[in-house]
């Protein structure tokens, strides 16, 4: 999420800066989270890209109920480089 300058954190909850870069990105429910991540590093293995270094992101696109399920959709986030 992006946040404006006027935003203080409170609680639990930090604000971090994360340096500007290229992700792929896909977005699905949380059904078979962990092979869509494993789906997304393979594609990027046969492309003109490579992981660059940094945080794997991942943010939830629909408003979670009291408790997310396999329907909530997230956008997963694959920092990359293009390859030499």
């Amino acid at each position: 999420m992006t946040v404006g300058p006027d935003i203080e954190a409170d609680g639990d909850i930090e604000i971090k800066e994360i340096p500007g870069r290229t992700y792929v990105v896909t977005r699905r429910t949380l059904l078979n989270i962990t092979e869509v991540w494993m789906r997304l590093v393979m594609w990027q293995e046969g492309s003109p890209y490579e992981m660059a270094p940094g945080q794997c992101l991942e943010e939830c696109m629909t408003p979670p109920p009291p408790e997310m399920s396999e329907n909530t959709v997230m956008d997963l986030y694959l920092p990359v480089v293009e390859r030499k």
